[in-house]
């Protein structure tokens, strides 16, 4: 009985499979090797999207687990804004009581007496503070944000605290 091809095998196809048909070889099998589009960005392509695109993840920086971002909230406020926070008629009796202690209007600080309290203070705003007449308390033990430690604790830096009871 003779050998019989059928008619599949007598295609030219039969004889190019596993091969790439005419095309070259460096076509074969290199559709999408690293994944399409913007693929691996978090993990095998990194280095990559770090250098050129570095804010493509969003994840930046060390791993800080349970933040409580109370104990770093320091808003920072203008020395001669203070008095625009009260109104006129709390300064007009905060100018007439003298012993107690006032509440910090118009753009600078009066010539009197007032207790400042806060997380941290600057040394120009304390020193601005010494000029009016006026000392601050620092009621933070460090300051997260900045770094900085209370003015009190810093050697030097008592003289600029009036009171004696801050001392």
């Amino acid at each position: 009985m003779p050998y019989c091809l059928s008619s599949k095998q007598l295609r030219k196809t039969w004889k190019l499979q596993g091969t790439s048909h005419g095309h070259s070889c460096y076509g074969k099998c290199q559709k999408h090797p690293g994944g399409q589009g913007n693929a691996g960005g978090t993990c095998r392509h990194r280095l990559n999207f770090d250098q050129y695109h570095p804010d493509y993840s969003g994840k930046v920086g060390v791993s800080h687990y349970h933040l409580i971002g109370n104990k770093g909230f320091c808003p920072p406020g203008n020395l001669d804004k203070l008095w625009s926070l009260v109104s006129g008629q709390i300064r007009v009796n905060a100018a007439k009581n003298k012993t107690g202690i006032a509440p910090t209007t118009d753009g600078k600080l009066p010539k009197q007496h007032v207790t400042l309290k806060a997380k941290f203070f600057s040394r120009r705003a304390e020193i601005k503070n010494e000029g009016a007449g006026s000392s601050c308390h620092g009621i933070a033990e460090t300051n997260p944000t900045r770094n900085h430690e209370v003015a009190s604790s810093i050697p030097g830096l008592a003289h600029w605290i009036k009171d004696p009871a801050l001392q």
